[in-house]
């Protein structure tokens, strides 16, 4: 497993990000009402990747605020093959953020309609629920 920044010049690296949203989407994790990223709407620079045999299995995108970084989503392709893979791209993430002189990370898990199960990962990763928002500082 290779972890590295969305290619800012390969349209086929997009497509699969957006096609792997698609998938997320469709597969019943999230509400109906969830606004996809469009290809247009994301900053590339601001999304990691997780690739397997030059195929992309997996992403997160994340925004820079005045006082935090937001961890907007972040998504592994589901398959047994790729368990514990998701913990990485989230530490890898991190990693990225703080080289960008980040010390707060935010992300809002009333997006999944698994939240209790969500908001313990996210406490087994660091994340401390703070009402509606989970933080972490790095």
């Amino acid at each position: 497993m290779h972890f590295r920044s969305l290619n800012d010049s390969a349209e086929g690296e997009v497509s699969q990000v957006t096609q792997l949203q698609e998938e997320w989407v469709n597969s019943g994790l999230l509400p109906d009402t969830f606004n996809k990223i469009c290809r247009d709407q994301f900053d590339k620079s601001n999304t990691v990747v997780a690739e397997s045999k030059s195929m992309i299995v997996g992403y997160a995108v994340f925004f820079e605020k005045s006082d935090h970084f937001e961890l907007d989503s972040i998504y592994f392709q589901q398959n047994r093959e790729y368990k514990g893979q998701g913990r990485k791209l989230l530490k890898y993430t991190e990693e990225k953020i703080k080289a960008l002189g980040g010390a707060k990370i935010v992300l809002c898990p009333k997006t999944s309609k698994n939240i209790e199960k969500l908001i313990k990962y996210y406490e087994n990763c660091g994340y401390d629920l703070n009402g509606e928002l989970m933080e972490k500082i790095i």
